[in-house]
């Protein structure tokens, strides 16, 4: 069993939170199946940065409505919601990608934006301890920024993978073309988000 400090220092409080954030992201299929779905539709590194980022925004808005004012959303609604949110955008992916169309750059910020939005209330119950400090303290908030800290973390560490993946297959071996890999991305998501749409349901 683990043991928490009564009093611990910020400094503890944010290594805690940030490796809690982390883990989040890293130890949940759905998120890593989405991430990846983002990931392999804009693989340039501007593209990177800016959508992990409105990812991570997104995330931080709900997680901060989820603490600071109650909006809580029970998991029977939240997780059949998180599939269709990698539903959705794999369909719309292969949907850009099978008639080779071009779209602004800004569509796919908004649809990410508030797909964030809807996994940031289904991280939400991680951070069900921080109501031990008082509402407003600084140990709540930095908590809060912490796990939002951890999980941009999570996401880079993802991101370099999928890049270092992407360099070996299409730049070194020429084994697949990118239009390949976003098929492939978003045909995967479809199938798992269908498969975890019914079983939540």
């Amino acid at each position: 069993q683990s043991e928490k400090e009564i009093l611990p220092s910020r400094f503890s409080v944010f290594k805690d939170y940030v490796t809690t954030g982390a883990h989040h992201v890293l130890s949940g299929a759905d998120h890593l199946l989405f991430l990846l779905i983002v990931l392999t539709a804009g693989l340039s590194l501007r593209s990177l940065i800016v959508v992990l980022s409105c990812f991570t925004a997104g995330h931080a808005i709900s997680l901060g409505l989820c603490l600071l004012y109650g909006w809580i959303i029970p998991s029977q609604i939240i997780e059949p919601a998180i599939a269709a949110t990698i539903i959705g955008l794999a369909l719309f992916d292969a949907w850009i990608n099978w008639r080779k169309q071009k779209i602004s750059h800004y569509v796919r910020l908004v649809l990410v934006f508030i797909c964030a939005v809807i996994h940031g209330f289904g991280l939400a119950g991680a951070l069900n301890d921080l109501t031990q400090w008082p509402m407003g303290s600084s140990t709540m908030l930095i908590a809060l920024a912490s796990f939002n800290i951890g999980i941009e973390l999570g996401q880079v560490l993802l991101a370099i993978f999928v890049i270092f993946l992407y360099y070996i297959l299409v730049q070194k071996l020429k084994l697949v073309s990118q239009q390949k890999i976003v098929s492939f991305g978003s045909y995967t998501g479809i199938v798992m988000g269908i498969f975890w749409l019914v079983e939540r349901l």
